[in-house]
């Protein structure tokens, strides 16, 4: 091993403990450019452990750094849940926290009626501004609507019945 790798380990506390760790947790052959990269976005022994309790379980090492780059933690994964959104698949679980689904627009839809919107729709209730407060008054005007028929209602003013 070179001087400037070492320098790098030493730099990111690539220490043995650390690198004992994540092999313990499966990730065996993390090269030390992944073990930079964990040590650099926060991946932890902690965060990794915390996520399998959820049933994240043989995480892509990939897949971990993109959690931590786009705020993908064990609250907001456990505040999902509690919320009905048990298991979101992990692609589906970054795009949430791009687009801003949050456990408090989960909520905020529930106490609107809707409970048991596909994760695919909350994407888009997002992306097209579909929250709580349309919902009442779009539900008040046209009675219960789909949640393919309250994203075209926002895009377009109108339904197309």
């Amino acid at each position: 091993m070179t001087e400037d790798r070492l320098l790098e380990m030493a730099t990111h506390d690539i220490s043995l403990a650390f690198v004992r760790e994540i092999h313990d947790l499966g990730y065996r052959d993390a090269a030390l450019d992944k073990l930079v990269e964990f040590r650099i976005h926060g991946v932890s022994p902690q965060f990794i452990r915390e996520l399998m309790a959820l049933g994240y379980k043989n995480l892509p090492a990939d897949q971990l750094v993109q959690f931590r780059i786009h705020g993908v933690s064990a609250e907001f994964v456990r505040g999902l849940a509690a919320d009905g959104y048990r298991n979101v698949p992990i692609d589906q679980l970054v795009q949430f926290r791009i687009h801003g689904v949050s456990p408090e627009f989960v909520k905020e839809l529930a106490d609107a009626g809707y409970r048991s919107v596909r994760a695919d729709q909350l994407v888009q209730f997002r992306i097209h501004g579909v929250n709580g407060a349309f919902i009442r008054d779009a539900v008040g005007r046209y009675g219960k609507l789909s949640a393919d028929q309250l994203v075209q209602l926002k895009i377009r003013g109108r339904l197309d019945r």
